[in-house]
Parts: C-alpha cells; structure tokens; sequence
C-alpha cells in the first residue's frame, strides 16, 4: 500500500509539473519572415541558417512593465536548440517550446500556462570555415564579416500549451527582421570610440 501511496504522489508530482510549465509554438508566418541584409530577400529554405528562440521572464513581477528591448543579448535564455530554414525561404518551424529560464533566478523558473513572457528570436549562419556554428553568440564571437546574424524585436505572448490538449500559444506580434553580417572587432573598437566622442562633446556645451 506505501508503494502504491508514494507511486500515485510521484506521479501527480510530475503531472503538476508539467502542467506548470507553458509552451509556445516556436514558428513564423508569412509576414514575419527572416532576411539577409545583404539582398533584401528572404534566406532560403535548407540547413545554411539557424535560428533559435529566446525567453525571458522574471518571477513575482509585472513582465508587461519590463523594457525587454532594453535587455542586454545575455539576459535571455535560449529554449531548445536551433532549427533551420523551413518549409520555405524566410520561415521556421523549429515546433514547441518550453518557457523556462534560469538566468537571474536562483532556481529553474517556468512561466505557467496563462501568464506571459518575452520572446526573441535570433539567426545567423550555420558554418564558419567550414565548421558548425552552434549558437548565435558562437556566431557574434568570430568577428568576421562573412557571417550573418541579427535578432527580431522582442514579442510579448501568452503561454499556453500544458496539458498537451491545449494547442501551443502562437507568438502573435512577431516581427520579421533581417540578419547583417557580423561587425568585425576593430569596427566595434571604432564605434565605442565614436560613442565616447560623442558624449564628451555634449558635455562641453
């Protein structure tokens, strides 16, 4: 009978946590496609791009308050792996995703069915030399021109999609964006400069 006790508990346990754990349905639509800067057209269908999706939410506060644009590229969570481009140029459909982060909190924090979080979406090119690019920062870290990168607007969504009766929540509000190729270190160096410049000036008059 105790085995069957805590048996039960164990499983209403597991029940209860997923429950607790809402889902999105990781895809773009026609009027949110991903393009190259470069040509202005949507990047083709296939495995030469990846794309990934990004969450943030922080617990016990108003997440409709928070200035996600403002966020530094670390503060977000990347939920799951890439997908590539598909089933078409400019569209991903990479299916759900669990809204769960770890970053800023001190333990796994998952934004429950009905609540709402801040999602991004970010590509950038599959290989480097011939090697793989797992990552948008492994991207953004090789400081070379050939590659391309960027991310989308952050969208504000409603988590749905536990039980898995309840369809996944669609990211209405997505934009679509384009990627740029990867600003080389000197350049970067360059544009800090500039900055500082710029504020000095300012302060002078």
């Amino acid at each position: 009978m105790n085995k069957t006790l805590i048996t039960t508990l164990c499983t209403m346990c597991v029940a209860v946590g997923l429950y607790a754990q809402g889902t999105v349905a990781f895809q773009n639509t026609s009027g949110s496609t991903i393009r190259s800067s470069l040509s202005g057209a949507n990047l083709p269908a296939g495995t030469s791009y990846r794309v990934s999706l990004y969450f943030y939410a922080q617990e016990g506060v108003n997440n409709a308050t928070i200035d996600a644009a403002a966020l530094p590229l670390e503060a977000w969570t990347q939920i799951g792996t890439f997908t590539g481009i598909n089933p078409v140029a400019g569209r991903f459909n990479g299916g759900s995703r669990a809204a769960t982060t770890t970053v800023g909190t001190t333990a796994p924090y998952a934004a429950a069915p009905g609540a709402s979080a801040w999602f991004q979406v970010r590509a950038w090119s599959a290989l480097f030399g011939g090697n793989p690019l797992p990552t948008y920062e492994a991207a953004m870290a090789t400081g070379d021109s050939s590659v391309l990168a960027g991310y989308s607007p952050p969208v504000y969504v409603p988590v749905t999609g536990n039980p898995p009766s309840v369809p996944d929540a669609i990211m209405v509000g997505l934009q679509g964006f384009s990627i740029s190729p990867v600003p080389e270190p000197a350049a970067i160096g360059l544009g800090i400069l500039g900055l500082g410049a710029l504020l000095m000036l300012r302060r002078r008059k």
